[in-house]
């Protein structure tokens, strides 16, 4: 009889119960630098808002790229939602 690792529709996963960390200080979870909460300035998002279209882009520039093939403009600077305070202009794009 041969067994099989693979998982099927009528596998049952069995969790395990997590232990309680009762020696780690708030303080050394603080000094890790994990768990904290991005901001803006740590993540850039442009959302396009041409005909309702609400996609979220991580740049510009992939903003820039989505807007010509989907909505067949090269504007990347009209109905855009975003809360980065970025340098750069439409001149700069174009290079």
């Amino acid at each position: 009889m041969s067994t099989s690792n693979q998982v099927t529709s009528n596998t049952v996963v069995h969790g395990r119960i997590a232990l309680r960390d009762v020696t780690t200080t708030g303080e050394e979870i603080k000094d890790t630098g994990l768990g904290r909460k991005a901001t803006p300035q740590d993540t850039p998002i442009f959302i396009c808002e041409l005909d309702d279209c609400s996609r979220l882009f991580p740049s510009r520039e992939r903003l820039a790229i989505h807007r010509k093939r989907d909505h067949n403009t090269e504007d990347a600077y009209k109905a855009v939602l975003t809360w980065n305070t970025e340098q750069e202009t439409p001149n700069q794009m174009q290079e």
